[in-house]
C-alpha cells in the first residue's frame, strides 16, 4: 500500500511534468483543478475526482432542465385558461350605461315596493281590532315583505352607484 507521503511525492512529480508542458498546452488544461483535488483526497483519505463531479452536474442540470419544462408547460396552461376567462369577461363586462338601466329599474321597483308598503300599512290599520283576521295576517306578512324589499333595493342602488363610480 502507497502511503500519504509517496502520494504527496508522485503528485510533485507529475505536476513539474505539466508544468514543463506551458501554460497553453492541453494536457495542462485538462489537468486544471485536479491538483488541488488529489492533495484533498491525500489530505482527507477521499476520492474526489471531476469526472464524478462532472456528471453529477450533468445530471442535476438534466433533472432542473426537466423540471423547467414542466414548469413552462403548467405556465403555458395557465396562461391559456387566463385567455379563456379573459375573454369570457370582455364578453359579459357591464358598462356606464348597464348600470344606469340597472339602477333605473332597481329605483322604479323600489318605489313599487314603497307604494305597496304604504298599501299593506294602511290595511294593517284597517284590520287592527283583530289580528286574528286573515286580512290583517295577509298584509303585515306582505308588509314585511315589501320593507325587506325596500331595504334590499337600497343595498343594491348604493353598491351600483359606487360601482359606477369606479368604471
Amino acid at each position: 500500500m502507497v502511503t500519504k507521503e509517496e502520494e504527496r511525492k508522485a503528485l510533485a512529480k507529475i505536476k513539474k511534468i505539466v508544468e514543463s508542458l506551458g501554460e497553453d498546452s492541453y494536457v495542462a488544461t485538462a489537468f486544471e483543478g485536479c491538483f488541488e483535488y488529489a492533495e484533498q483526497n491525500i489530505e482527507w483519505d477521499a476520492c474526489f475526482n471531476w469526472k464524478e463531479r462532472a456528471l453529477s452536474a450533468e445530471k442535476t442540470v438534466d433533472e432542473l432542465r426537466g423540471k423547467i419544462k414542466a414548469i413552462e408547460a403548467e405556465s403555458e396552461n395557465q396562461i391559456a385558461q387566463l385567455k379563456i376567462v379573459s375573454n369570457k369577461l370582455s364578453n359579459i363586462t357591464i358598462s356606464r350605461s348597464d348600470i344606469e338601466d340597472c339602477m333605473q329599474i332597481l329605483k322604479r321597483d323600489k318605489m313599487n315596493a314603497e307604494i305597496k308598503a304604504q298599501e299593506t300599512a294602511s290595511e294593517i290599520v284597517k284590520y287592527a281590532d283583530d289580528p286574528n283576521n286573515q286580512n290583517f295576517k295577509k298584509a303585515v306578512r306582505e308588509n314585511r315583505i315589501y320593507a325587506k324589499y325596500v331595504q334590499s333595493a337600497d343595498a343594491l342602488i348604493s353598491k351600483m352607484t359606487e360601482l359606477y363610480t369606479i368604471i
